[in-house]
């Protein structure tokens, strides 16, 4: 008997998160992001195998074939049981999946159908960048990393899923291959991204030597984000299963010999890092024939609890996720004086946030911005900020101050360009590091980072009418204090599953690569990183053609040297992983590991957490190892110990030894959220390679539902209609520059009467924190009128964190 007929999110749950985190380095620089969820669709996926994990998926289109034939199969049987499903994309190489569109009262029934593994959100994606890709006014930007071989990555093929490329450009020209049917390059704005993508990967011929981690690759340019009207890029996690199985079968004929070696994914669905999406399932589909599928963390900074701020495709388990670092050695600055009125103090040296400075000595009236009521992160986003009641500037020729408050900081600097301001002073608790904005310089005039308290006397003096001015000197560098230090704004674990993440980390800031229509650019941002790691990927690969995927992931991550942290000698293991990886010394190794890193969940009753470490013996001769932890900090806090069983043995040539591992933590009360570090495996005369290691702590659970309202509670005739109200989940700021997160897995809304259950109305997976709104109507499956009664809207949802409600609202139709 179902009754539901819609369904809605009232808010976007990303988005929501965003609002509620405290900002970080990231947040400030980050384009705003879509303000609607994705269209009202689902990614059904079906228990039908995909064509890529069957046996004979090489060598001829028969694997493609039974998959298809088996998706047909499974789609009459749906149909047979009377769920409309409006079909709009299939899949079969990676994922068997369809996208749908599924009436609300029949959703249930479609999830329940024993065809279906699981009915899934259609989420949005953005470029997982942090800054625009523009010609940089101020120094020079840092060169995309060595590999650390001396192999270019010939006779590999990088497939770069992301939006138009600049096929023209010298670093590509001649590279860029297409899979069958596919739309060609572009070279105006829309394509600055993945062409600075694929240049950072793969392109050559630069000036001065610049080129792209593996020069010899091929590019095969898959678009999974398509220019919008308003020249942004947009697409969702349909478009990226499309991708991916194009990178999975790039001519279309159903032997999937021809799938690229690599694949990196340049994309975000912000805070969706979910282990079952079905893009995550296809990355795991894609391993398996031997595809090392490259995704950016995201860049959405730390979490303050045991869950991190993973996007997807950077959570799924079998995919090389790459965080950011810093490596810029110096960092602009320019030196500022204020005065006027009671004021006159000289501020010193104060970071440049963008790529322009103003000139030495000038001196600018200060403004303020209009000061209308604004809700919060709005304050200078919009132009009645900078007008007076007659609609003239109020800020020309002025140094307008904008508070940070979180708000799109690039929005509010081009509403003040806009209006004629000379310079924008941002000031707040958190200043605005140097170079946030990157090489953004379309923004036109000079960003200024000022503390809090020099911004609030200015602030206050111009709000009591007197006159003040700012002066600044001549801009110069600074030397960056954390040069090679995990990046503020990378994303970090432990996904939904408590799975570590990212596995590795390479500089992400102001990095050299290709701009649409020619030229050289800066780019920032874990995407950025993600490409530099597909190069090195392609370059390894290329160097052992005949290792596994897992193999290539392995080697990279326990090779990689450890990074140092923000304000500690490492930072965690949830930031970094392996830490910096180097195809050399990782194509030198004769150890791997199954898996690549040991994400345990949390310890038990007997604060012991267990797992098992599969090592195995590439070499042709025996090794002597020596297991043992090295902890991070919050490690060291907790007294993390392990018992490795043996701790020191001899691994026969070609042999491969399973390891339990147990994992006590003495004090779970002495850090938060997570705890971890490396198991070190040391070889006798030999390097030592290290495994990354992590515990979830216990804590606080979060109630999957917050709130549940049903208004009204009384519906009389079959055209009334009642409003299910939903919070699910929680998005809570600590307040030390972190967010706290935790999703729901399953949500399933019931009909009760009584003890009986009448009907399972709704269910649905993997929700993000937000808050959700359902249409009800007092209807039965044929459109008949619910008889009148007294009935109960049950609501069950599971959290991420194990967490389990029910929730019982009471309902009479009348």
């Amino acid at each position: 008997m179902a009754v539901l007929v819609a369904t809605t999110v009232a808010a976007n749950a990303a988005d929501g998160i965003r609002r509620e985190a405290v900002r970080t380095w990231g947040d400030i620089a980050s384009s705003a992001r879509p303000a609607h969820p994705a269209d009202a669709r689902v990614i059904v996926v079906l228990r039908a195998k995909p064509a890529a994990t069957r046996h004979d998926a090489v060598g001829s289109d028969a694997a493609a074939t039974a998959a298809k034939t088996a998706q047909d199969r499974a789609l009459a049987q749906i149909a047979s049981a009377g769920v409309e499903l409006a079909v709009q994309q299939r899949f079969t190489r990676t994922v068997n999946a369809v996208v749908a569109t599924v009436r609300g009262d029949q959703r249930a029934r479609l999830a329940a159908d024993h065809a279906v593994l699981g009915v899934y959100p259609v989420r949005q994606l953005v470029p997982a960048t942090v800054s625009e890709s523009v010609a940089t006014a101020l120094g020079d930007a840092v060169r995309p990393v060595a590999s650390g071989l001396s192999g270019s990555g010939a006779g590999i093929t990088i497939a770069v899923l992301d939006g138009p490329i600049d096929e023209g450009h010298a670093a590509l020209a001649g590279r860029v291959d297409h899979p069958a049917a596919a739309p060609q390059g572009s070279s105006d704005a829309t394509a600055e991204h993945g062409t600075a993508i694929a240049s950072l990967a793969a392109g050559a011929n630069g000036p001065a030597g610049l080129h792209g981690v593996a020069p010899g690759a091929r590019v095969l340019a898959i678009r999974v984000l398509t220019p919008s009207g308003d020249g942004t890029l947009t697409g969702n996690t349909a478009d990226l299963l499309a991708g991916l199985e194009q990178a999975a079968d790039p001519n279309g004929d159903g032997d999937l010999a021809d799938h690229a070696r690599v694949a990196v994914a340049a994309v975000a669905a912000p805070f969706a890092g979910f282990d079952d999406a079905p893009e995550a399932r296809a990355v795991a589909a894609l391993d398996t024939l031997g595809t090392v599928v490259v995704a950016p963390a995201g860049n959405d900074g730390p979490t303050g609890g045991r869950f991190g701020t993973l996007a997807s495709p950077g959570g799924a388990p079998d995919a090389l996720t790459v965080g950011a670092s810093d490596g810029r050695p110096a960092l602009p600055q320019v030196d500022v004086t204020i005065g006027g009125g009671v004021i006159s103090e000289h501020v010193g040296a104060v970071p440049l946030a963008g790529a322009l400075a103003p000139p030495a000595g000038q001196q600018l009236p200060v403004r303020a911005i209009a000061g209308t009521a604004r809700t919060t992160n709005d304050a200078g986003a919009v132009a009645s900020d900078y007008q007076g009641p007659d609609g003239a500037s109020t800020v020309a020729g002025a140094a307008v101050l904008v508070p940070r408050d979180g708000g799109d900081l690039r929005a509010k600097v081009r509403q003040a360009a806009a209006h004629g301001a000379a310079e924008v002073l941002v000031y707040g608790a958190d200043a605005v590091p140097a170079g946030a904005l990157g090489g953004d310089d379309r923004v036109g005039i000079p960003v200024l980072s000022l503390d809090e308290a020099h911004g609030m006397k200015l602030a206050q003096a111009v709000a009591g009418g007197q006159a003040v001015t700012v002066t600044t000197g001549a801009a110069a560098y600074g030397a960056n204090g954390l040069r090679d230090a995990v990046a503020p704004f990378s994303s970090e674990g432990l996904g939904w599953d408590d799975r570590l993440k990212p596995d590795v980390v390479l500089p992400g800031v102001a990095i050299l690569g290709a701009d649409a229509g020619g030229g050289y650019a800066s780019v920032s941002g874990t995407s950025v990183a993600a490409a530099e790691a597909a190069g090195m990927v392609a370059v390894l690969a290329a160097e052992h053609p005949d290792w596994s995927a897992e193999r290539l992931r392995s080697a990279l991550i326990s090779t990689a040297g450890l990074l140092r942290g923000l304000d500690a000698p490492l930072a965690p293991v949830q930031a970094q992983g392996g830490g910096r990886p180097d195809a050399g010394r990782a194509s030198a190794v004769s150890i791997v590991t199954s898996p690549v890193s040991l994400s345990l969940g949390r310890p038990g009753k007997d604060r012991v957490a267990h797992g098992t470490l599969r090592v195995e013996n590439l070499s042709n001769e025996a090794r002597t190892l020596s297991l043992g932890l090295q902890r991070d900090a919050a490690g060291d806090a907790v007294g993390l110990s392990a018992a490795i069983d043996p701790a020191r043995f001899v691994l026969a040539p070609h042999a491969v030894a399973s390891l339990p591992v147990a994992v006590r933590v003495a004090d779970p009360s002495a850090a938060v959220g997570v705890a971890g570090g490396w198991i070190a495996i040391t070889q006798d005369g030999g390097p030592t390679q290290r495994v990354p290691l992590a515990v979830a702590l216990p804590g606080p659970a979060a109630a999957p539902v917050r709130t549940a309202t049903l208004t009204p509670a009384v519906l009389t005739g079959a055209t009334a209609t009642a409003r299910l109200a939903l919070a699910l989940g929680a998005a809570t700021a600590p307040g030390d520059g972190t967010v706290q997160l935790a999703a729901v897995r399953t949500l399933s809304l019931e009909l009760y009467q009584g003890s009986h259950r009448i009907a399972v109305l709704y269910t649905a997976r993997d929700l993000l924190p937000g808050r959700y709104g359902f249409t009800v109507r007092p209807l039965g499956s044929g459109g008949e009128a619910l008889a009148a009664g007294r009935y109960r809207l049950v609501v069950r949802a599971t959290g991420t964190d194990g967490e389990t409600s029910r929730t019982s609202l009471r309902l009479r139709v009348g």
